[in-house]
């Protein structure tokens, strides 16, 4: 992306040393209470609700059409994408969906 000096360390302390954990309701001895996950650190990915979160997300994914060149079609709306793949030749398929 050609993020570089001060915004380029910014983002780097921003995305790691980041700890997550899952919280869900659930019943416990006929008892309707939270139930919480171990904490651990996260290897990938953004905090999830944050504010960069999704411009993050299109930064990466912007230039995925172009990364994929010619072994597929893509169709990307919001945060979903479509991959289409096309070939006579069932050994093409499958090399160009496994590489």
């Amino acid at each position: 992306l050609g993020i570089r000096g001060k915004a380029q360390s910014w983002f780097r302390s921003y995305l790691t040393d980041r700890m997550l954990f899952v919280e869900i309701n659930c019943t416990v001895n006929n008892i309707l209470q939270k139930c919480q996950s171990v904490t651990t650190n996260t290897k990938r990915g953004v905090p999830q609700g944050s504010v960069l979160g999704p411009v993050l997300f299109l930064l990466l994914t912007n230039d995925m059409p172009s990364w994929l060149g010619d072994i597929c079609h893509t169709v990307m709306y919001a945060d979903d994408t479509a991959l289409t793949i096309a070939n006579k030749s069932i050994d093409t398929l499958q090399r160009n969906t496994t590489t």
